[in-house]
């Protein structure tokens, strides 16, 4: 009898090792430690980038620019403007992004915002536009799109856009360890020059 009951007391314990052996096995499975994956997938650093899309000239151009550049480009300009004499009229867009990095070196998503603006005799000719999008470069990353937006003229040859986004690391197993909140702020001048703040 008491062999019996040792017996079945030694095939509990193993069985209760089992469970525990295979439970671990299953979490590792899953994807590893919370600290492994935001080492891998965390944003650790920033970098950024600018780009200038297009330089059109509309030197001794008269009629509706914005027409024109909608003909040269295909591109949906909002701009609208008609020159009334034969004086160089000059429209640029302009492309910045913000992008965050891990601690391994990988780039894990990029914030643009672009603006759109032309200008002549050292104004701003029409009302400058301006929008961002975000673009994921890496699995559990989700753009959840742009959370704040303000655009203001602060002279007759100056205007300012501020525009920010929000991106998100979830993983399923670990909910959502990292929301960022990147930002990017436009100044534009009617001598073509512009120049951009970031954070976040």
């Amino acid at each position: 009898m008491k062999r019996t009951l040792f017996f079945l007391l030694s095939m509990m314990v193993v069985s209760v090792t089992i469970v525990i052996a295979s439970g671990s096995e299953t979490a590792s499975a899953d994807g590893g430690s919370r600290e492994a994956m935001l080492k891998q997938y965390g944003v650790a650093s920033h970098v950024s980038g600018v780009t200038v899309t297009r330089g059109l000239s509309f030197a001794g151009f008269k009629g509706d620019v914005a027409t024109a550049v909608r003909q040269a480009t295909g591109f949906n300009q909002t701009v609208g403007f008609t020159t009334t004499a034969y004086t160089p009229t000059y429209c640029w867009t302009r492309d910045h992004w913000r992008g965050g990095k891990s601690s391994l070196g990988n780039l894990l998503w990029k914030f643009h915002h672009t603006i759109d603006y032309c200008f002549r005799s050292g104004k701003l000719v029409g009302t400058p536009v301006s929008w961002s999008w975000g673009e994921v470069l890496a699995p559990f990353w989700q753009y959840k799109g742009e959370v704040s937006s303000k655009q203001y003229w602060l002279s007759a040859s100056s205007y300012y856009s501020f525009r920010q986004g929000e991106f998100g690391l979830c993983i399923k197993w670990l909910g959502c360890p990292q929301h960022v909140y990147p930002w990017i702020s436009w100044y534009a001048y009617g001598d073509g020059s512009a120049y951009y703040r970031q954070g976040g």
